[in-house]
């Protein structure tokens, strides 16, 4: 969740970069100073409800920031999706694997559902 809380706090610090603040009234203001302010101490859960109802307030705000947040999840899955072992030189080539069936062949199955013990079976029905 944590994660989750870092990114919306981003999205909104970027989105206020963006944005000027000063078209707002100063009560807005002042509440945007005090949660930027209280998020550089962290992003908790009740400073995350404090800033998408801060954003609420006022529509192109709003827009900016889920933008961002929209970006910013994107590059995040963009990353998640390139994670992966890097192609060392080393690795030996396909052909240089040899054999990939190491198995030993399995032997032939003695129960009484085989093909020659139906087989059997049927000729003698046949012949009775």
């Amino acid at each position: 969740m944590q994660a989750t809380y870092n990114l919306r706090k981003q999205a909104f610090l970027l989105a206020l970069q963006q944005f000027d603040i000063s078209t707002l009234s100063p009560e807005l203001q002042q509440e945007i100073n005090v949660l930027c302010d209280a998020l550089k101490e962290g992003a908790t859960e009740d400073r995350i409800k404090q800033l998408e109802n801060l954003v609420k307030k006022c529509e192109p705000l709003k827009q900016l920031y889920d933008t961002q947040r929209l970006n910013l999840k994107k590059q995040q899955g963009e990353q998640e999706r390139s994670k992966g072992f890097p192609v060392k030189s080393d690795n030996p080539k396909p052909e240089e694997l040899g054999s990939t069936n190491t198995n030993p062949p399995t032997p032939p199955s003695n129960n009484s559902n085989s093909q020659s013990t139906q087989s059997t079976q049927s000729t003698n029905k046949s012949s009775k």
